[in-house]
């Protein structure tokens, strides 16, 4: 008779545990903190706070959590296996797993909207630059013209000089041209 209300009640305690309460339990024997599990898990503390309250509504698709708790189980040495079948008897298999998220996740429409925002403001920002930094070449474009124009101007008004420019052998040249001269005009006088 013994044995069978230690069965019974064994029965009893294991359908009120759920996935949470045994990650909790096993935390606490292991002396590990909420936020110790949080960093090893790369998960907020809030994210280890409602696995272990069981409170799954408030948390992303189930298919994060399903990979959540069996992380969790696996850090803590219980057997991922086993606590998956208590996660599945305690929300049911045929639970939705497409539902809406939670408070801790924004939604996918928002999401998206906000991400159409951003690339309009980048894309207005973009063509802004565009248009400034055109107007601004062109502004200098013609100021350089208005300086050449000026510059023109003032070389064209100023007096041409008259230097001499000093070519190689061109002494040469000149002694040779005086002398075909010379003898020109000697022959002809004779």
């Amino acid at each position: 008779m013994t044995s069978t209300l230690v069965e019974s009640e064994e029965q009893v305690s294991s359908s009120l545990k759920t996935p949470g309460i045994i990650l909790a339990q096993r935390r606490a024997e292991l002396g590990l903190s909420k936020e110790v599990v949080a960093n090893r898990l790369h998960l907020r503390v809030k994210v280890v706070e409602l696995l272990e309250a069981d409170d799954y509504e408030n948390m992303p698709e189930m298919v994060f959590v399903r990979g959540y708790i069996r992380a969790y189980a696996n850090l803590l040495d219980l057997s991922g296996d086993e606590v998956m079948a208590l996660f599945n008897d305690y929300v049911g298999q045929g639970e939705n797993a497409d539902r809406a998220e939670g408070v801790l996740w924004q939604n996918k429409k928002q999401h998206v909207s906000k991400a159409t925002w951003f690339r309009w403001l980048t894309l207005l920002l973009l063509f802004i630059s565009i248009i400034a930094a055109s107007l601004w070449w062109h502004n200098n474009s013609m100021r350089s013209v208005a300086v050449s124009q000026q510059e023109i101007i003032k070389k064209s008004e100023e007096p041409v000089s008259t230097t001499k420019v000093l070519v190689p052998g061109m002494d040469k040249l000149k002694k040779a041209t005086q002398l075909a001269e010379n003898k020109a005009i000697k022959k002809g006088t004779k």
